[in-house]
């Protein structure tokens, strides 16, 4: 609590200046447009923000286009969250408003001959107003490693199913993550590398 009210403390001009410039907006309107009579390059973002804060990628993006490379900073924040927990990924920008992020462990060498390779293509879009995700599993190697095991040796069959456990578990970290990217963006964008968020 000491430590609060000291950083408060240390930033009450900043917080005195933010409070004196929403007072300022709510009062007064865009000081551009109120000097000039045209709309500054940021008119509309407020409310573009506020119909994201509600999911309406529709309705955010008639207030600001602009509004859209939101999707680029959640997929980004998916994949640092998942960059944290040891993943590797890739991201690809297919436009404006969609993207495909693959997110992979030990897709190199002997680990993924023996079942233990795990990866996800996950895709993101925002159509008729809504963020949609998806994500396709790989499951080639386990299905080798298991057939293998049956076939010649009982190991691969355990390093096997360890994969798939863990290939099933891995939508789930994928979704915590695009989740709290979400709430990230909806929040001012705070992110935490170390906790992933």
């Amino acid at each position: 609590m000491k430590a609060l009210l000291l950083k408060i403390r240390q930033n009450l001009h900043i917080i005195l200046l933010f409070a004196l410039i929403a007072v300022f907006y709510l009062s007064f309107g865009c000081p551009v447009r109120l000097l000039t009579g045209v709309s500054c390059p940021g008119c509309g973002m407020t409310r573009a923000l506020f119909a994201l804060l509600k999911l309406d990628f529709s309705l955010a993006f008639e207030m600001h286009p602009l509004v859209l490379l939101l999707i680029v900073y959640i997929i980004r924040m998916t994949a640092l969250a998942m960059d944290a927990q040891g993943y590797q990924t890739n991201i690809q920008m297919i436009g404006p408003s969609a993207g495909v992020l693959t997110v992979a462990k030990n897709r190199e060498g002997f680990s993924n001959i023996i079942g233990l390779g795990l990866e996800c293509r996950v895709n993101f879009s925002a159509i008729n107003g809504q963020l949609t995700v998806n994500i396709d599993s790989e499951w080639t190697n386990k299905i080798i490693a298991i057939a293998v095991g049956w076939f010649i040796c009982f190991i691969p069959i355990i390093t096997g199913i360890v994969g798939t456990v863990s290939q099933i578990t891995l939508p789930d970290k994928i979704f915590n993550a695009v989740n709290m990217a979400v709430s990230a963006a909806q929040n001012g964008g705070t992110y935490n590398q170390n906790t992933g968020m």
